[in-house]
């Protein structure tokens, strides 16, 4: 492979993702395809090589974007301006301004802006308040975790269940590590209180694994909660659809901006769903096997040219 072939299919990284997640994976991205049908590629700045595109993938600034004969292609930019693309269009996407367009294109009525990831934050030792615990079992698959984003009014703690244990003790800190609320229970997923929480905030939490009094199991995880802005927005987005919102394809599209702003979970159930219509759509699919690789490790691979890295 080339090395312009491996810059192009490095540069659009969704969110997918991670730590480093979606706010800095799909930094230089300015467009998502929302659609496509037959054969459509896109090539990098000064690079002659082209790379099959997907539905559902990032595009970057630079990219040029070219449409197969018999094909037909549906962007949608940051901004949420569309495009519909034809048989023989180009289209060199800008970061900013218009994009350069040569052939059969014709804008589409604007959507709302896509959402805005805020900046995530890198992984960071623990506070004082939150100390990792020496000596008990490692607890795995805790959500969320660091490079990952929660809902303000919809926190949920998970993590997996200690084969021995009779119940685990829960505490979510706040960034100066101040206890906010704990909880002790039997079950391996807790919702957290609203009231408990601020939008735009960062937590750590941690979970201990009980048998007799005796702590058999340890873990702990940090995250940050959707600032009120981009919820706003996530929400004037996905309204937008209106009574379409509930198809494939635009639950598609709707996980992926959730994978986007590091909402890992949302977007794995959006994929499921989309995919519960139309179990034959690969773009779907991967799209769901990314996600869900990304909820499991937080290490997910960007997709670019409908290829994983």
């Amino acid at each position: 492979m080339s090395v312009c072939a491996q810059t192009i299919r490095c540069m659009a990284m969704v969110l997918a993702l991670m730590p480093m997640h979606a706010a800095d994976c799909c930094k230089n991205s300015v467009a998502v395809v929302a659609y496509l049908s037959g054969s459509v590629t896109v090539r990098s700045p000064g690079s002659r090589e082209k790379v099959t595109v997907s539905s559902l993938d990032w595009l970057s600034d630079g990219m040029t974007l070219q449409v197969g004969k018999g094909s037909q292609a549906v962007l949608i930019l940051l901004d949420g301006r569309r495009y519909e693309l034809g048989q023989g269009a180009e289209m060199t996407l800008t970061a900013a301004g218009a994009p350069k367009i040569n052939g059969a294109v014709r804008e589409l009525p604007s959507l709302p802006p896509i959402p805005k990831p805020a900046p995530i934050e890198a992984d960071s030792a623990p506070t004082s308040g939150a100390v990792r615990i020496r000596g008990p079992a490692e607890m795995s698959d805790l959500y969320p975790k660091a490079g990952m984003v929660a809902l303000p009014d919809k926190v949920i703690l998970r993590f997996k269940a200690v084969g021995d244990a009779a119940s685990y003790h829960v505490i979510l800190r706040d960034a100066g590590g101040d206890s906010k609320w704990s909880v002790t229970t039997e079950s391996s997923e807790v919702l957290v209180p609203s009231e408990k929480v601020e939008a735009g905030a960062h937590y750590y939490w941690n979970v201990r694994a009980l048998r007799s009094g005796v702590v058999i199991g340890a873990g702990e995880a940090e995250f940050s909660t959707l600032s009120a802005e981009a919820a706003l927005q996530r929400t004037k987005f996905a309204s937008a659809f209106g009574a379409s919102g509930s198809d494939a394809a635009t639950l598609g599209l709707l996980a992926e901006v959730d994978l986007r702003l590091g909402l890992v979970a949302e977007a794995c159930d959006e994929f499921s769903a989309a995919l519960k219509q139309k179990p034959e759509d690969m773009a779907l699919r991967r799209a769901l096997d990314s996600a869900r690789a990304t909820l499991a490790d937080g290490g997910g691979k960007p997709r670019i040219g409908g290829q994983n890295q």
